[in-house]
């Protein structure tokens, strides 16, 4: 086969200005998907940050964590954990496994207060007092029952 300057070439040609169309379509595309993708979730998003409580005794207002978005760190995953400020993967991680690894054969909770999360490697006191607020402890049926007043006879 001859490559000749006279030979037709394999395809027609194609006019200009269909060209320009659909190169102008594709990159109309390629901004709405870009737009859409990894621009726009950061414009509408919420904020991350808890709301904040206004004219608290202390100094410090509070953040406010509402009660149905608590975490239990005795039942959560590690990514309801990550949830926490000042939680991220690792700590978390470090939590569950910890929970993991102390668990009772009698189904006790490995922690009782946010206090006891500070046996786990990498949280700290700082990092118990941000994330207090957004923890919730779950108390055992024989710790609600109140002793009898009057013992039977």
């Amino acid at each position: 086969m001859n490559n000749h300057p006279s030979e037709e070439p394999p395809f027609p040609a194609v006019p200009r200005g269909v060209l320009i169309t659909c190169y102008s379509l594709l990159a109309c595309v390629f901004v709405y998907v870009l737009v859409s993708r990894y621009f726009l979730p950061f414009y509408l998003a919420e904020p991350i940050e808890p709301a904040v409580i206004q004219g608290t005794a202390n100094s410090m207002a509070q953040p406010f964590t509402p009660a149905d978005m608590r975490v239990d760190p005795n039942t959560a995953s590690w990514m309801e954990l990550c949830r926490l400020p000042g939680i991220g993967e690792t700590k978390a991680k470090s939590i569950v496994e910890y929970r993991e690894k102390h668990r009772s054969a009698n189904g006790e909770p490995v922690f009782r207060s946010a206090d006891d999360l500070t046996h786990v490697l990498g949280i700290g006191d700082k990092t118990v007092e941000q994330i207090r607020a957004g923890l919730k402890f779950e108390t055992s049926p024989l710790e609600e029952s109140p002793a009898p007043a009057n013992p039977p006879n």
